[in-house]
């Protein structure tokens, strides 16, 4: 027997739910679970809960915020939830039969909780009205869903083969541009010059696939793809990226208000036996201009760490370690040669010390660094990836500071200094404050009040910490019960 049905939510949303419009703030009913929410752009706020669904039964009540959605993912809801549409929130609070709601709730992220919300209605008896699904739904499901959608996809490739050649360009890729900057690119990445956004070709024959070849308005095209020699086989997936917008173009088109761009590339598919097939596949690239990204280190490249180097070295002493630039089979395209660089505080390369080929298939490149420690100074490390284009892009960095002997002195007596007053410090709260977690506001009001704190803060309802001045040290203070 199958497994169990599972309903396609994005599919069936408009017969399950009721939409309440509204232009601003807009409201949203879910019905699947009992209740509904209000967003103004700032926060989503449950205003009502039915009685007797599963709203009511997880004890959620009206006036309730919801910070984010853990489950299930959705790849249009991954932003804050905030700034989701009314079709987007809509749909990312839906759950499925195998995919409980789980929903992070509270006034703040300290205090707040985790609430799950199982469907309570029966599943339906099709598992995905439609099968197989238009890219465009399929884009809507949650990422369990796009698996077993996928699954069956391909069993029932597999148990019913083709009558006719067939081609089919998947992709989903989305451009964040912030300050008139490329910040990001999902389903893809970018250089200094190009958007490449990741695409999957996914070719079926009656008998055996020959080859695609593929044209259009892309750098790098015409481009063919070809089975193994001694392949006999009736279809493949080919993974692969193209340059097909520049950056300039992306950001002159969110100047513009555009919300997309898109080109059309040309495939011609040969099957063994079969005449050649030839298709136009329409890419898109979908823009979110000025808007927050979900996160804000998101397109950045993550690929500096240093082996063996202390944080800081004392002026005069030898600063020798190495440099790992790690990760880059995973960078969107390939990374042609790193060069470890020094740069300054608005990332401009100071230094290049090495530069590293980069192999196809290579995972990581590493270098021998040896810093000038002649004068005080902060270094900042990065990595400068160049592609295949030309063009470049810098990495993460990572600080190494240079201090004088004066410096570690000083600040070795500060410490001392701050350890002392702390000391005292605890003395007096001992005596003053004894029962310290009866009134924590009580107590970081006292502890601000006093010269020798530099700050306090009370952290959710369980909670605080204070810091010494001149100790270096954060104390935290936990008032849970054993």
């Amino acid at each position: 027997m199958p497994a169990a049905p599972l309903l396609l939510s994005a599919a069936t949303s408009l017969l399950a739910t009721t939409w309440l419009l509204a232009a601003a703030p807009s409201s949203v009913a879910v019905e699947p679970s009992g209740f509904t929410v209000q967003s103004d752009g700032k926060a989503v706020i449950i205003t009502q809960v039915v009685p007797g669904r599963p709203a009511d039964r997880a004890k959620l009540t009206p006036g309730t915020r919801i910070l984010r959605i853990e489950s299930p993912e959705r790849t249009f809801a991954r932003g804050p939830i905030e700034q989701l549409n009314q079709t987007d929130l809509h749909d990312a609070l839906i759950a499925t039969w195998d995919e409980p709601l789980l929903l992070f709730v509270g006034n703040t992220r300290e205090d707040g909780r985790y609430i799950g919300l199982q469907r309570d209605d029966p599943r339906p008896a099709e598992e995905f009205p439609g099968f197989p699904l238009p890219p465009e739904k399929r884009a809507r499901l949650s990422l369990l869903q796009q698996q077993l959608h996928e699954a069956r996809r391909l069993r029932e490739l597999h148990r019913t083969p083709r009558e006719k050649p067939g081609l089919e360009l998947r992709h989903q890729s989305e451009a964040w541009v912030k300050g008139g900057q490329l910040r990001s690119v999902d389903g893809g990445g970018f250089t200094g010059l190009w958007i490449h956004p990741e695409l999957t070709l996914d070719a079926r024959c009656p008998d055996r696939l020959e080859k695609v070849v593929l044209s259009g308005p892309g750098k790098g095209l015409p481009r063919t793809f070809q089975p193994a020699e001694d392949s006999v086989s009736t279809g493949q997936d080919f993974t692969f990226d193209l340059p097909l917008w520049s950056v300039r173009d992306v950001t002159r088109a969110c100047a513009a208000g555009k919300s997309s761009l898109a080109v059309t590339l040309r495939a011609e598919l040969s099957c063994k036996d079969e005449p050649a097939l030839q298709q136009p596949l329409p890419v898109k690239l979908s823009l979110k201009c000025e808007q927050k990204l979900p996160d804000e280190e998101a397109g950045g490249l993550r690929l500096l760490s240093l082996r063996g180097a202390p944080e800081e070295y004392v002026t005069g002493t030898k600063a020798a370690f190495t440099a790992e630039a790690s990760g880059l089979d995973s960078v969107v395209p390939p990374v042609a040669s790193v060069t470890f660089v020094e740069v300054d505080a608005r990332g401009k390369v100071q230094q290049r010390f090495a530069t590293v080929p980069v192999p196809p298939g290579a995972t990581e490149a590493t270098a021998e660094l040896t810093l000038d420690t002649s004068t005080a100074r902060t270094v900042r490390l990065s990595v400068e990836a160049r592609f295949a284009d030309g063009s470049t892009r810098g990495s993460d960095t990572r600080e190494v500071n240079v201090v004088t002997p004066a410096f570690v002195e000083a600040r070795s007596k500060g410490y001392e200094e701050g350890s002392r007053r702390g000391r005292a410090l605890d003395q007096r709260f001992t005596q003053e404050i004894p029962t310290p977690c009866a009134d924590i506001a009580a107590t970081v009001a006292w502890l601000k009040a006093q010269p020798e704190v530099e700050s306090a803060h009370g952290t959710g309802k369980h909670n605080f910490d204070y810091r010494v001045k001149g100790s270096g040290i954060t104390q935290v203070v936990s008032c849970h019960a054993p």
